[in-house]
């Protein structure tokens, strides 16, 4: 199993499970490995174990901008997590809806589909998130006609970081292509 390592100006995604009930988990989208790939902390516990300087291990983050990108630790994550919050063993497993950053394109939507079929989510609703009021949601017909039970959001509820880190890469690339930033700028202003 190949784990990514998360670079350091990465923002997290939150990993927010929901039930009928309201929210029933809110972490961090991190996991901690020690070089034999076994999980040492997950969600919230694996940034307070990254602080203390003799942990050791390696700091993953599966999900980039809300967006899945290391399928092994993103799986690993979320199981653990159902874990947590006993939604695992529960009906709530097999009728779930994830929830993915508006816009997600159809390779992430697969990803996702993917990862239900190892979760053993049998009824998957993939949504766009929209901002909305997670446990409205679940008065939707959308939900009540898919028997949706759990809810998986992915992403964050500071969505500035992502463009911030947008920003940040698309300084790297000009700089590493050593493009002229001021006729990308120029390009920018013309495509408002």
């Amino acid at each position: 199993m190949q784990w990514g390592k998360l670079r350091e100006n990465r923002y997290p995604a939150d990993i927010s499970i929901y039930t009928k009930e309201g929210m029933v988990l809110k972490e961090k989208g991190l996991l901690v490995v020690n070089e034999q790939n076994k999980i040492l902390a997950f969600g919230n516990e694996a940034e307070e174990v990254m602080k203390n300087p003799y942990a050791g291990g390696i700091l993953i983050s599966p999900f980039y901008q809300g967006r899945m990108f290391d399928f092994p630790s993103a799986l690993s994550l979320l199981k653990n997590l159902l874990k947590k919050c006993d939604c695992d063993k529960r009906k709530y497993k097999k009728w779930a809806g994830i929830m993915i950053p508006e816009g997600s394109s159809s390779i992430d939507r697969k990803a996702i589909e993917e990862l239900s079929i190892y979760l053993h989510i049998k009824n998957l609703l993939i949504i766009e998130d929209k901002d909305e009021d997670i446990p409205l949601l679940f008065e939707t017909p959308m939900i009540q006609n898919h028997k949706i039970e759990l809810l998986i959001k992915i992403g964050t509820d500071n969505p500035a970081m992502y463009a911030k880190e947008m920003a940040q890469d698309l300084l790297y690339y000009i700089e590493k292509n050593k493009l002229d930033k001021e006729e990308i700028i120029k390009i920018l202003q013309k495509e408002k």
